[in-house]
Parts: C-alpha cells; structure tokens; sequence
C-alpha cells in the first residue's frame, strides 16, 4: 500500500490476499494518515472516518443516481464490465439505490411490513427457523456458518414479509447468491477483477 498525502491518493491492491484476508491494519494507517483519499485502483474519492461518512450520507446534494442527469461518457466512466453487469441489473431496482420520489413510493409500501407489531409476529417463526439451522449443524460436525445461517435467515424472512410461497424459497436464495457472486472477488476470481 502506498499513501500519496500530496495527492491525497491511495495505491492498495484490494485483490492483495493480505488484505483480503485481514483489511483492518490498512484501513487504520489510511484512516490515521489520509481520511479522504483517492483510491487509485478504483478511482474514485473515499472516506475512512464516521463523521465525514456521516456528513456526506445527510447531505441531500449527493444521492446514489446519477445516470438520469448524465450518460456515462459525459462522466468519463468506462463502460461498465460484462462480470459486473449482473450485479448492476440486479442492483437497479434495489430499494437502497433509489432516489426520491420513486425511493419514497416505494418505501411507503413496504413501511407497513416493518411495524413493531409485524415484526413482533414473526419472532416465533424466525426463532424456530434460527434454531433449526442449528440443530443441523451437530450432523455435519462442521459448517459454513454464512451459506448454512447467516444467508438462509434473511432470505427466508424477507420471503415470508413477502407473502412468496414456500416453494420459491429456493428460487430466492439461488438469486441471492447470484448477486453475492457478483460482488465477491474471490468467487469472481482475480484475473477477471478489473477495479
């Protein structure tokens, strides 16, 4: 990793299997010497400490669309590559990459899903399932504690406050993996990450 304080950038290679493995020490050094950097390998600007995050994330000046207001050839953006293609076709209708008014719509849809009350309802049904993929675990004498726990979960509650039957469960966490294949580096596989 080399800091350029002048330039305020950053050369880290995020495909480095020293950093893959363990980010923290680097993520410290930037964050300690450079909190607002270019990082070359991306080129785009980031920021290491909460309150900056904070700051920008409150500021209705910046948002997470821009493409209505300009082609990526106006921007000087590449095209994007094919391996992440998937990723942003999925990702475009994600409720977290929208704007208002159409953010906002759509918000007040699934507000009603989110209620204490509604969640409350579900507490005995996400504890039966948590405690079931559990008591899989002593079979296996070994687990993948993300594929066999931290996945299932989610996916399987998000379908319930769905209202999908049953029998797409498997259809949803298929998807689910698609999109985390595409954003994983290490499933993509390092000679096709193009920072």
């Amino acid at each position: 990793m080399k800091i350029n304080a002048p330039a305020r950038s950053v050369s880290l290679d995020p495909c480095d299997p020293a950093f893959f493995q363990n980010p923290y020490p680097s993520y410290h050094r930037i964050r300690s010497q450079l909190p607002a950097f270019k990082w070359e390998q991306y080129g785009h600007w980031c920021f290491a400490r909460f309150e900056d995050v904070n700051a920008l994330l409150r500021d209705r000046r910046f948002g997470r669309q821009i493409l209505h207001v300009a082609t990526r050839e106006e921007l000087g953006w590449p095209e994007t590559p094919e391996h992440l293609k998937p990723f942003y076709v999925f990702e475009r209708h994600s409720l977290l990459e929208l704007e208002p008014p159409v953010h906002t719509r759509l918000r007040s849809l699934v507000t009603r899903a989110f209620l204490s009350r509604q969640v409350e309802r579900l507490r005995p049904m996400v504890t039966a399932l948590a405690n079931g993929l559990i008591d899989r675990f002593a079979d296996s004498g070994r687990v993948e504690l993300l594929e066999a726990y931290a996945t299932p979960i989610p996916v399987i509650v998000i379908c319930e406050l769905l209202g999908a039957p049953r029998k797409w469960r498997g259809s949803f966490l298929a998807g689910r993996m698609t999109w985390w294949r595409c954003i994983k580096p290490a499933a993509i596989g390092r000679s096709r990450i193009k920072p």
